[in-house]
């Protein structure tokens, strides 16, 4: 036999077994264009998508259905400050210590951020940002973004105008014909106040079906504190820094609730409207194809589930539960997931997408990992406050620091959390307590440890 010939069908076929080899492997695709949008105080179960009767939101509802619903998307605070720094640093507030009144004590948060990792590797990064608790660390978001805007001025309020979420739009806009670049790679953030009380849409969407002549002048505004008690707590927080407590609302009618409910839908529903007119200046950019799109929302909204209005206060579903899609047309297969996912871990999860190793001081993880087993941890430092919990897929502890009160609630038969199942029997409960302290000692700060941690045990 000729050895040359053998020698040449053997390299033949080892050339053919490296094409298909090669031909098998599939080019991981990378987003060219990512848009982070934040819908502040928008609760996960008055969407759609969550299983809300009411029509509020076709537009998220779409995205959803065509993309990746997380079901079980929970933030780490349920106040804008902590949960939002949260979102890009993927640290809760127990490491940087973000609700500190003195600047000093916070932790450096710059040098790990999302922003920060995005923008050294070449992405063009922008910001359209609507909400005023986020100016107390404004260097911190301009620090990695290269064109940054707070939609917020005196003119927009004197002119009665409380709602912004048009000119949340009219700016995004605005940044995408001047400021975004098709040709190279963009990371866009877009932070909506709305539906943020005072609950003062701009448009009536025809929600409310209740007795108008039973609602209070007041509430007719959508002003609700005028019946929340959360003017009383400020005050007196701003006479002594010390102060803590609780807000006790007003007694009101099923019905003036009810007005308050739709007016907080109802600017659910212009937000929705103005997220079409996004997505639809994408596509007439021709972009769409090239974009991921995640919407997500900072915390939830009470409405007296458990005695309160408004958020910051407490740690129960209501507030800490989020809505969170990714939608990459093409790209990603639509379907549903319901493993527990955190705020930390959204910027993990978005430079996994890009392909970029995320840095050791991130503490969540990708969110599509199919072995996450680890329980979530939040907070929540509002008005003094400093209470934290941790769920899993069945249960949820809950601490005061402040009073020493501990809240635990069997989530597969008591969702709604009104029966708090903790008898001060601490041995009792220790499969759940051991994980919570230990999960405590993953995130809290060494100050933290030092100046307010108590352990339950």
């Amino acid at each position: 036999m000729n050895y040359y010939l053998i020698d040449f069908l053997r390299s033949l076929i080892f050339f053919i077994f490296l094409l298909v080899v090669s031909g098998c492997q599939k080019e991981v695709a990378v987003p060219k264009h990512i848009f982070f949008i934040v819908i502040d105080t928008l609760r996960a179960d008055h969407l759609g998508c969550y299983g809300y009767k009411q029509p509020i939101s076709p537009t998220i509802d779409r995205l959803a259905k065509e993309g990746v619903l997380f079901t079980n998307a929970f933030s780490t605070a349920s106040s804008t400050l902590e949960s939002v720094i949260s979102f890009f640093n993927s640290t809760t507030a127990l490491t940087n210590k973000v609700y500190a009144l003195n600047p000093q004590e916070v932790t450096p948060l710059s040098e790990g951020s999302l922003q920060k990792q995005l923008k050294q590797a070449d992405y063009n990064t922008l910001a359209v940002v609507s909400n005023p608790w986020l100016k107390y660390h404004e260097d911190y978001f301009k620090d990695g973004f290269t064109h940054f805007q707070f939609v917020i001025s005196d003119y927009w309020q004197q002119k009665g105008i409380y709602n912004t979420t048009d000119k949340v739009t009219e700016t995004a806009l605005h940044f995408l014909e001047t400021k975004f670049d098709p040709t190279s790679r963009n990371f866009f953030y877009i932070h909506y106040l709305d539906p943020h009380d005072p609950y003062r849409p701009p448009v009536d969407y025809g929600f409310y079906a209740g007795v108008p002549k039973q609602i209070r002048p007041k509430l007719i505004k959508g002003r609700v504190d005028a019946v929340s008690g959360n003017n009383q707590v400020l005050e007196k927080f701003k006479k002594d820094p010390t102060f803590s407590d609780i807000p006790t609302p007003t007694p009101i009618s099923k019905n003036a609730l009810n007005y308050l409910i739709s007016r907080y839908d109802t600017e659910i529903r212009h937000v929705d409207f103005n997220l079409d007119k996004l997505i639809t200046k994408l596509k007439e950019m021709n972009i769409l194809e090239d974009s991921l799109i995640i919407i997500t929302a900072d915390h939830g909204e009470e409405f007296l589930e458990h005695g309160c209005f408004k958020h910051g206060y407490q740690l129960y579903d209501e507030t800490i539960h989020i809505p969170l899609i990714f939608y990459w047309q093409d790209r990603l297969k639509a379907k549903c997931k319901k493993n527990l996912v955190s705020g930390i871990d959204i910027a993990p999860t978005i430079l996994n997408f890009c392909q970029i190793n995320a840095p050791s001081s991130m503490l969540g993880s990708n969110a599509f990992s199919d072995d996450r087993k680890e329980p979530i941890l939040f907070c929540t430092h509002f008005i003094n406050q400093q209470q934290h919990g941790m769920r899993t897929s069945k249960w949820k502890l809950v601490q005061n620091v402040r009073t020493g009160e501990v809240k635990i609630f069997d989530l597969e038969k008591d969702p709604k959390e009104k029966n708090n199942l903790f008898d001060g029997n601490l041995d009792g409960w220790s499969h759940l307590i051991k994980p919570f302290e230990k999960l405590l000692g993953k995130h809290v700060s060494q100050e933290y440890e030092q100046k307010e941690k108590k352990p339950v045990s």
